[in-house]
């Protein structure tokens, strides 16, 4: 294509001397204009195919840029100039009166007639259509037509013409028409025809970390700085088709207009309102960036949106490719919004820049190749808005992310912001951060709303280099960093001025000490281009100079937009810039003083230009962003901590947590490579409300800004009757809570409402009238949960009986299978609730065992509503082997519902007996079973007490004895934990033809255990959970026949390819008979071959675990025991080198050291006060477990 000559020919123009170039960059290709102007005139004011109403639209060059004087004697003279087109041209209605001299004085030196052929793309020229726009015998085609052309009804033009009109737009000068190809060809010669371009493709939908990664919660929940911006006051408006999900509206409430919705509900369009301006209500955790926005739905006009106070419209869908054969580089639609956000100056408009990252969209005749110029649409290519790039939550670019740069070479996309599932979801978050910015803005500028260009040269001057230093056509200018952004605002660090035609302006900028990095960068909203027709979109070029107190002079950030793919991945160079609106100087390192900046007018036909000037300092600094304080996490679940480091790329990273306000610091990791910015954090089994995060590098030393909670959310909150305006609820407790806070949702946000210490309350005065939603959350010697995920109340009646008993569950004897060991002497125990409205006593319980005769017994004391009770019959039972059937039932005089009073168990009872205590289980003397296929079909019979339960009975799946490794690749253990060459139990992932044996169970029972004569106990044992599809491990006891279930944090999904360790504290049942029980679940998918080995069960505190082996066994101790920290561990003198690692109580390795020759080592356990375990490693292959207890 003639057009990438331009390309090549412009980016070598940057580094030459300023002589005037009067070539004319046209899209189909550059022009030199003949200099006899006064004989082109006169051929072209006499020839009447060029005339309409008195007036000829003509292409003109002057000899240069006019003032705004100049132009306004020109049009006194009947010279009324219409567009730019660089260089020094434009088009230009003049009048058929104007004599040749009048011309020639006027400084024209080239006129030309419009051709027809510059009209249009090379694809419409040719008639290659696109499917979407129909075929040589009828099309579909928007033409424009010049601005300005007075008293001219286009419509009645193209009516003419029979073309068929379909819609038109007087404002932006624009008919769509469908015809056949050779009218439409006859019709471009119209004089008054700007261009003629196909319209849109069907558009296509583009898709806790991402709020944070942006760090949009810096400024939006920041108690420690005040900083609570969350885009209240400022109209935002998410445009695309379809309607939010009626499920969320509770997201939005007070805060949603939905009149221009239409339309079925659409999830694309959901997903994008939410990361907007979702409130959390419903779900605290998905909460947007502008929570306090205003938010519009529906297919929006953008001209009357921006004549009606809406401040952003994100758009988050694409048109796909441009296409090869494509000539144009800027089309109607990108004019068209540059227009809108210059002539209103607090508006903005954001697109989604396309997930075509690895497509070759044809740029430059293709010789680019894949990866480039894949941005999903022309009109995304405008100069005053923002096309958004995607990164991953880890901060990475994703591969689908869109790339540049533009078809005329400037740089996009502009910014990039978190969107993980797409740019559909990037968009909206730099929506949300834009409004929160205006917010903020307007905080500390009296209510004055800022100027969207100010804010976009804010948000792009502060982002974080992300490829290479400056720019680049991948991200743009990096990654949105909406703290950086904010402290720009506070700091007023930016100027506005304007400039014209050849002026220079100098500003004057102070570097301070200790400066890492100065970033100064200069951005004009510019005059949009001529649609279609110029190769070039930038109209007014402005040229910036920062000269440092040596009288070194830097120019901006340059790329190299040539079609070819090295070229293209080349890092910037600095060089003067005539593609793009925005220039950059940035500076490593800066000497300290004053810097002169220099802006140059070196071309502004459409003058005057204002311009934003915006700098920052980056320092040698450290700040946590996540948790900064206040917020509220759940123990044993995974937190990414984030912070943020600039100036140092050589030290390592380490990472604490307190949970005492930093009086004492526990290590979460050390050593962590210099360009990390994240850690996810498991976090621990503590109750606090002074909780702090820690980040360490070097001699710098960030904490978060405040506190944070962490304590366990309350779960199953459920509405149990509703009678009117009232409503019973209850919830689980969370073991010593101090009570409950309800919360309600208000006008626009969730409320708190009520406090009670138990784990039911009825609420009054509800609505009547329509829904409301619910929550709670815990309160425990201060520290307050993370409020409960919301649930719907409708204001209909519901259980609404005065009388109503429920048996709820049977707590014993509990489980579906029970060794005969623990089946005498059983009591059988239930669960009972009052649903009714009345509180109740005297509530009569019977039960009958295998349909002998009842056995009754009651419960005497009040149940008020919503309570529990727990009722253990007095009368034991016996039960011998096989199986049995167990009836439960109450029969309340004045139950108003009889459907949930009774309850029906089986269980079967199988031989065992105790086992003796310690008992260490390596399972090499069992036979291994077989590992075809079968799921469900293959059992697997187990010795020493070891029993599978029943497969299609009491569970799906058993647990397989094996050896040397599982069958399938990518799941299972090579060998078993001790030796390699012994056995193990697993599941058996596949079978079902291929598919696997999906989300399967199997339950393991242990032997029968005696801890009635015991005053503590523990058991341990190593677990292997390595494939994508790994289900879940779970331990539950089984004591004097009441299951307790997840007796520790169950272990979920793929963990590693490697043995790992869990230790059970057993304590709670000495003095009674048990089982443990081990649950295994199979994931989604075949690669889910779970594995477990070495089970050791103790009555002592101390556990010691030697494998199955002829060496002789090694005497270590473990002392003192319990500790305050400072652990001695004895080797003996028998090995040269031992593994040291210690696990919490989750099975966390926070601890690993290798020991050479050493035969006394020191260990300091640097965690908080609890039970920890000490696994010692051999070289002579044994295996030593230590249960400690560290004091404090």
């Amino acid at each position: 294509m003639k057009y990438f000559l331009t390309l090549l020919f412009t980016y070598s123009f940057l580094f030459l001397t300023a002589q005037k170039d009067y070539t004319i960059l046209l899209s189909k290709g550059n022009i030199l204009l003949s200099k006899d102007v006064q004989t082109e005139w006169e051929r072209l004011k006499n020839n009447p195919q060029f005339v309409v109403n008195n007036q000829l639209y003509v292409l003109i060059q002057l000899d240069d840029i006019p003032n705004t004087e100049e132009k306004r004697n020109l049009q006194q003279q009947g010279i009324q100039l219409l567009h730019y087109i660089p260089n020094y041209a434009w088009i230009a209605s003049i009048s058929k009166g104007l004599t040749s001299s009048a011309i020639q004085n006027a400084k024209i030196r080239g006129i030309s007639e419009f051709k027809s052929t510059w009209k249009m793309s090379s694809q419409l020229e040719n008639a290659i259509i696109p499917s979407y726009a129909g075929n040589i015998e009828l099309l579909s085609t928007r033409i424009l037509f010049w601005k300005g052309a007075n008293g001219s009804n286009y419509t009645s033009l193209c009516e003419a013409a029979d073309l068929k009109v379909e819609n038109s737009s007087s404002k932006w000068s624009w008919v769509e028409v469908n015809s056949d190809w050779k009218s439409l060809m006859e019709f471009a010669k119209h004089p008054l025809v700007q261009y003629i371009e196909f319209p849109d493709p069907p558009q296509e939908n583009e898709f806790q970390n991402e709020i944070t990664l942006i760090q949009s919660n810096y400024i939006s929940n920041n108690p420690a700085q005040g900083l609570f911006f969350d885009g209240t006051g400022v109209q935002i408006a998410v445009n695309e088709g379809g309607i939010i999900d009626s499920a969320h509206q509770a997201n939005f409430k007070g805060r949603l207009d939905r009149s221009l919705e239409s339309g079925n509900a659409s999830g694309h369009k959901t997903g994008v309102g939410r990361r907007m301006a979702s409130a959390g209500n419903i779900n605290p955790d998905l909460r947007g960036t502008a929570f306090g926005a205003h938010l519009h739905s529906g297919g929006i006009n953008f001209s009357n949106a921006a004549s009606n106070g809406i401040n952003i419209i994100n758009n988050s869908f694409g048109w796909g490719c441009i296409g090869a054969g494509t000539t144009s580089t800027y089309n109607s639609g990108a004019a068209n919004n540059d227009n809108l956000v210059r002539t209103h100056p607090s508006f903005m408009i954001t697109y989604s820049a396309g997930n075509m990252g690895g497509s070759d969209c044809g740029y430059g005749n293709g010789t680019a190749g894949a990866g480039w110029a894949n941005i999903t649409g022309l009109t995304k290519s405008g100069k005053n808005i923002f096309a958004v790039g995607a990164l991953g939550t880890n901060g990475n670019l994703t591969g689908f992310s869109s790339r540049g740069p533009a078809w005329d070479g400037r740089i996009l996309p502009d910014i990039c912001a978190t969107g993980p599932g797409g740019t559909s979801h990037a968009s909206p978050n730099l929506a949300g951060v834009f409004a929160q910015l205006m917010h903020a803005y307007k905080s500390h500028h009296s209510g004055l709303m800022p100027k969207s260009g100010l804010l976009k040269a804010i948000l792009m001057n502060s982002a974080d280099d992300m490829l290479k230093p400056g720019p680049d056509f991948k991200s743009g200018y990096g990654k949105i960093n909406a703290r950086k952004a904010y402290h720009t605002i506070a700091q007023n660090h930016f100027l506005t001025d304007s400039i014209t035609q050849g002026a220079t302006n100098t500003h004057s900028i102070t570097v301070p000490p200790n400066v890492k990095e100065v970033r100064v960068m200069v951005y004009w909203t510019d005059y949009e281009a001529v649609a279609g027709i110029t190769s070039r979109a930038l109209v007014n070029n402005l040229d910036m100079q920062l000269e440092d107190p040596n009288a070194v002079q830097w120019q901006p950030w340059v790329l190299n937009p040539s079609p070819d793919s090295a070229l293209l991945e080349l890092p910037a160079v600095r060089a003067v810039d005539s593609l793009n609106n925005v220039e950059q100087v940035s500076l490593f390192n800066p000497i300290t003083g004053n810097y002169t900046l220099r802006v140059n007018g070196s071309m502004v036909p459409q003058g005057p230009q204002e311009y934003f000037v915006v700098y920052e300092y980056i320092f040698d600094e450290l700040w946590v962003t996540y948790p900064l304080g206040g917020e509220h996490f759940t123990p044993n679940t995974n937190q990414r901590i984030r912070w943020d480091s600039q100036g140092d790329s050589s030290n390592t990273f380490d990472l604490f947590y307190s949970i005492d306000n930093g009086v004492n610091w526990s290590t979460i990791v050390t050593g962590l490579a210099a360009n990390n910015r994240f850690y996810d954090w498991t976090v621990p089994d503590s109750c606090s409300s002074q909780a702090l995060i820690r980040v360490d590098r070097g001699a710098l030393t960030a904490v978060s800004d405040t506190t944070f909670h962490i304590l366990a959310s309350p779960q199953n909150l459920a509405i149990i009757w509703s009678c009117g305006d009232s409503s019973l609820l209850t919830w689980d407790s969370i073991p010593n809570a101090d009570g409950y806070i309800l919360y309600k949702l208000g006008a626009q946000y969730m409320d708190s409402i009520a406090y009670t210490s138990a784990t039911s309350i009825i609420l009054n005065n509800l609505s009547l009238l329509e829904a409301d939603y619910l929550a709670i959350a815990a309160v425990k010697n201060n520290a307050l949960s993370q409020r409960s995920i919301a649930i719907e109340r409708s204001p209909t009646n519901f259980n609404c009986m005065p009388n109503d008993i429920a048996l709820t569950h049977i707590l014993a004897p509990g489980g579906s299978a029970l060794p005969s060991c623990l089946s005498n002497q059983l009591t059988i125990k239930v669960n009972v609730r009052n649903l009714g409205v009345n509180a109740l006593h005297n509530i009569p319980i019977a039960y009958s065992l295998d349909g002998a005769a009842p056995i009754f017994d009651t419960i005497t004391s009040y149940l008020p509503t919503g309570a529990t009770a727990q009722l253990a019959f007095s009368s034991p039972i016996n039960l011998s082997l096989g199986h049995h059937s167990l009836d439960v039932w109450t029969h309340y005089p004045a139950d108003g519902n009889l459907l949930n009073d009774s309850l029906s168990d089986s269980l079967v009872v199988y031989n065992n007996s105790p086992a003796t205590l310690p008992l260490m289980e390596s399972f090499d003397s069992f036979i291994t079973c077989s590992t075809a296929w079968g799921c469900e079909m293959d059992t697997c019979n187990l010795t020493q007490g070891w029993y599978n339960l029943s497969n299609l009975q009491d569970d799906d799946i058993d647990w397989r004895t094996d050896a040397n490794g599982t069958a399938t690749g990518g799941t299972g253990p090579s060998g078993d934990h001790s030796s390699s060459t012994g056995n193990y139990l697993y599941l058996e992932g596949s079978g079902n033809s291929g598919s696997g044996c999906i989300n399967k169970e199997a339950i393991l029972h242990s032997p029968c255990i005696d801890l009635s004569n015991s005053s503590q106990a523990s058991a341990s044992f190593w677990y292997h959970a390595y494939g994508s599809s790994i289900g879940a491990l779970h331990v539950d006891v089984v004591a004097d026949g009441h299951l307790h279930k997840d007796v520790i944090a169950p272990i979920v999904g793929n963990q590693g390819d490697q043995w790992d360790s869990l230790f059970v504290d057993l304590s709670a049942f000495v003095g009674q008979q048990i089982i443990i029980v081990i649950r295994g679940y199979t994931g989604n998918g075949y690669r889910s071959d779970l594995a477990i080995d070495d089970i050791n069960i103790s009555a002592q505190q101390v556990i010691t675990h030697h494998p199955t082996t002829t060496k002789k066994q090694t005497l270590i101790n473990v002392f003192p025991n319990p500790n305050n920290g400072q652990l001695n561990i004895d080797l003996g003198n028998s090995t040269n080198k031992a593994t040291v690692q210690t696990f919490n109580t989750l099975g966390k390795n926070i601890h690993q050291q290798i020991y050479q020759n050493q035969q006394l080592i020191s260990l300091t356990i640097n965690q908080p006060a609890g039970m920890y375990m000490v696994c010692i490693k051999t070289d002579d292959g044994e295996t030593h477990i230590f249960k400690i207890i560290k004091r404090s």
